[in-house]
């Protein structure tokens, strides 16, 4: 059975997939002080699971862009960068996808929502091509609050 789990310690993820008999899971990515997934501690990740039996053929990407981007307050140069890194550390151990949280602020106004529109269709189109170089697929999850940019189909 293939399940996505996040949170907790490495060996209590283990200790529930063991216990539900699970053999595959999304794995949280160990995002590292620099903003980015190391390769080191991404192949360390999968190596200990992969010891215990369980497969990490996608990962658990977090949320981007974030808030200063989307809010314009930043650059999103920087952010790139680091999920550059990160999609090729994916491509390079082997994951065929990741799930990234997109957009999770509400715009503040109607006339904000068209910028951050923008922002994150921009965002995406850099993110997509990061993708396909590393030959990893990018699902996304919507959020279940009617007032975020990106949203859950059945609050439109």
């Amino acid at each position: 059975m293939k399940i996505g789990i996040h949170g907790g310690s490495a060996q209590g993820s283990v200790d529930n997939c063991k216990r539900i008999g699970l053999d595959e899971v999304c794995l949280t990515l160990p995002h590292g002080t620099q903003g980015y997934v190391e390769l080191d501690a991404l192949k360390k990740a999968k190596n200990f699971l992969a010891d215990a039996g369980i497969g990490t053929m996608s990962g658990h990407l977090g949320s981007f862009p974030g808030q200063d981007v989307m809010t314009g307050q930043v650059d999103a140069k920087l952010e790139l960068e680091n999920l550059s890194r990160t999609m090729d550390s994916l491509g390079e151990v082997g994951f065929y996808s990741v799930l990234n949280f997109a957009a999770s602020l509400k715009p503040p106004t109607e006339k904000e929502e068209e910028k951050y529109w923008a922002r994150l269709l921009d965002y995406y189109a850099k993110f997509v091509a990061m993708a396909e170089n590393a030959k990893v697929r990018i699902a996304t999850h919507a959020f279940y609050y009617p007032d975020r940019l990106v949203q859950d189909s059945n609050h439109l």
